[in-house]
């Protein structure tokens, strides 16, 4: 055994299993991090499961490495991955044979078992298992394949030898269709995906070469599992779906020329950027289809030809319906000397690139001879699977109760529509800039600017205006409505908000009846902030959508019942009913948003933690007292003018609770000077933490560096999905806890 009673990778206890459909399920929750790209949970879900439809019987298998010491009790699961059941050509000698081959996808390793040598173990065990799986008895598959994501060595000690792996991409760009091109609908695609795989068996079949030529058959159901993901995602972000599948020139059998496509859209943060994927270039001109890679030789040659002609207008549109779905680029997997010349009367600066550490297609030959003879045609695209990263920033299984989970994960009632990550950026003055919002809202949260850091409601419209150019994502608008001497114009600021179209509003305060009404007239969705429940029942019947519940753990105004968020959240959950809630005070980390969901809540709401990172507005001198205190480092002040605001702890802080503890008039203009908003906003300017008083939440002790929004954000997506299957694992089956 090795640390932490976990077992070497060579144990004989270690067995590769298919896993069970609550395995599965749990398999694809745990992968959803790293492949599911602009999509929710939910979504991907979906995506997966109708994509799978499209699939033959039998078409995926999910794969577990189990640790099961008793072969009777219970298993342990360490690693996993899908394989997919392809049909393949091979030829030799002028002879091609039909035969089944397999490919390799979503291999993934919880981080906790990491280090170990037990993906390696799987991989291992699999690529002999293949060898038969899925084939008749006394048969075997000739051949197995992988796309790599780390390079080229990992897969290759284990016998996937890597095989040229090169693309071309263009820019998407706005142009006409040119007139000679038809667009292609699905119900083109049955023919030519018939006249396709035509076509490259009598390329497997010439032998010329002298080489084994082996190919992945590009049947119909194959473009429809690519078409199948591609509505999913198009319906979820666009609420319409993509018609033109790909482009033809010509008409004459023989002499056509046509790709088929996909669209594959990339998620917040995500490198590459969206992208037009040509999964098949067909030319049918015998004497064209050739199946080299590119080389300046043949470039020149071809480069006046027909055919190339051809091949730029079906470039032309691809990158005009990559530009038309908000993508990037058009990528083009190893192509032929003629496509490289149509991609270069496209765009002169077009190159091959070939790839060393990403999408590394990689073939185990399990025939005679050796895998050197081989020659893969038509290596063009991406086939069923996604590409193999085993120490990906993937999770651990969550069994099948994180089903119940993962509703959470998806953010209940219209939020749907905005989070990717179940967290919300609190509004706070002096910090709430666009900056910030933008930064959270790309990451997948939801960024908000707060209202009044802006002097003005015309500032608050320039604000909203810049925060548009730094996110293409939705985000919010705090408007916090508190009493004053001299209260700011709070419908004007509503009303810059309705005006500047933004579809979700913050508010806090006890005046809000007005504003909410007004926002509910424009169709705005409104999370309000209470510190109570009877607050919050209030609130609901003002109309808001969901709350932000607030409990005594958070920064600034904490109200005056002191109940920590163990209580209030349990709280809320059995009085609101179907109304939804947030989390907010004392969260910075994954474990406490899993804390959260356990307590019914549908996410968190933070602020302190993102005043914490590289992208707040704020000097960086705060950002390090904070990394530096612990939490208790927080005093509550102004409790003896009903105005509890916890702060963070120091000079002022402490001369002010003097004061409210010893005067003997109980006048508030006693500490007014010292508790001034302008003080606590030159805190935030000039890096003096002991300038004035600056709000911080309890959870100033959990945080302990500077990350980037982005980084946060999937670390706290990650951290609340291990979590939530550690617990899981606790429980046993008719156990009796």
């Amino acid at each position: 055994m090795g640390s932490m009673g976990l077992p070497s990778k060579d144990s004989a206890d270690l067995y590769l299993v298919e896993a069970t459909p609550e395995e599965s399920h749990a398999q694809l929750v745990s992968n959803s991090l790293e492949w599911r790209g602009p999509l929710n949970l939910e979504k991907y879900i979906e995506r997966e499961t109708l994509a799978e439809q499209e699939l033959e019987p039998d078409g995926l298998t999910r794969w577990m490495l189990v640790y099961q010491p008793d072969a009777n009790g219970p298993r342990q699961v360490l690693c996993g991955c899908e394989t997919f059941k392809k049909k393949a050509l091979v030829g030799k000698d002028g002879t091609v044979e039909d035969v089944i081959s397999h490919g390799i996808g979503s291999v993934f390793c919880p981080p906790e078992f990491r280090g170990k040598g037990y993906a390696g173990r799987m991989i291992t065990d699999l690529g002999e298992r293949l060898k038969t799986w899925q084939v008749e008895e006394g048969k075997q598959s000739p051949f197995s394949i992988l796309y790599s994501d780390i390079g080229k060595d990992f897969y290759r000690v284990r016998g996937w030898q890597p095989f040229p792996s090169a693309h071309v991409t263009l820019p998407s760009r706005e142009v006409e269709v040119p007139a000679n091109v038809k667009l292609l609908q699905s119900e083109d695609l049955p023919e030519l995906c018939t006249m396709d795989e035509k076509l490259l068996r009598k390329a497997v079949g010439e032998s010329t070469s002298g080489k084994t030529k082996v190919a992945l058959v590009p049947g119909h159901g194959t473009l429809l599992w690519h078409l199948s993901r591609q509505k999913t995602v198009a319906n979820t972000l666009y609420k319409k779906t993509p018609s033109v599948h790909g482009a033809m020139v010509g008409d004459t059998p023989g002499s056509r020329v046509w790709a088929y496509w996909t669209r594959v859209w990339a998620g917040p943060e995500e490198d590459p950027p969206s992208t037009l994927h040509i999964l098949r270039l067909v030319i049918e001109d015998e004497s064209f289809s050739d199946f080299t890679a590119a080389s300046p030789e043949g470039v020149a040659k071809l480069q006046d030809s027909q055919v190339v002609r051809d091949i730029e207008a079906i470039f032309r549109v691809a990158q005009a319906e990559a530009g038309r779905w908000n993508m990037g680029e058009v990528l083009l997997w190893n192509s032929s000397s003629a496509a490289l010349a149509a991609a270069q009367r496209v765009e002169s600066s077009a190159e091959v690139v070939h790839r060393e550490k990403e999408s590394i297609a990689s073939l185990r030959w399990y025939g005679s001879g050796s895998w050197e003879d081989v020659q893969w045609l038509a290596n063009e695209n991406r086939e069923p699977g996604r590409y193999l990263n085993c120490v990906s920033e993937t999770l651990a299984f969550l069994l099948v109760l994180i089903q119940k989970h993962a509703v959470h994960f998806v953010a209940p009632f219209s939020l749907s529509e905005f989070l990717l990550v179940p967290v919300v950026q609190g509004g706070m003055m002096w910090v709430g800039y666009a900056e910030l919002a933008s930064a959270v809202s790309n990451a997948g949260g939801l960024g908000i600017i707060t209202s009044l850091t802006q002097p003005t409601p015309e500032d608050l419209r320039k604000e909203i205006r810049r925060c548009k150019k730094m996110t293409s994502k939705p985000f919010g608008v705090n408007l916090t409505m508190l009493p004053s001497i001299n209260p700011p114009d709070y419908l004007a600021y509503t009303q810059v908000i309705i005006d500047e179209g933004i579809k979700i509003v913050e508010t806090a305060g006890n005046n809000i009846k007005e504003p909410v009404a007004r926002f509910k007239a424009a169709g705005c969705t409104i999370l309000h902030k209470c510190t109570t429940i009877r607050h919050a029942l209030s609130a609901v019947k003002l109309g808001v959508d969901f709350l932000s519940i607030d409990g005594f753990e958070c920064a600034g105004h904490v109200g005056e019942t002191d109940i920590p968020n163990f209580i209030l959240l349990s709280r809320a959950r059995q009085e609101l009913g179907n109304i939804p809630f947030i989390a907010s005070g004392g969260f910075a980390d994954g474990q406490g948003l899993a804390g959260a969901l356990a307590l019914g809540a549908c996410g968190i709401n933070m602020g302190t933690r993102f005043m914490c990172t590289v992208e707040a507005p704020i000097h960086n001198n705060i950002k390090e007292s904070i990394v530096k205190a612990s939490e208790n480092d927080t005093e509550l002040v102004l409790r003896r003018w009903k105005n509890t605001s916890r702060m963070f702890k120091n000079k002022i802080t402490d001369e002010a609770l003097k004061i409210e503890r010893s005067s003997t008039t109980g006048k508030f203009e006693e500490v007014q000077p010292l508790v001034a908003g302008s003080r606590g906003r030159q805190v935030f300017l000039n890096g003096d933490p002991d300038y004035g008083v600056w709000t911080a939440g309890l959870c100033i002790g959990l945080i302990h560096d500077i990350p980037s929004c982005a980084d946060l954000v999937k670390r706290i997506e990650r951290e609340a999905l291990e979590t939530i299957s550690k617990q899981m694992s606790y429980i046993k089956d008719r156990a009796r806890l």
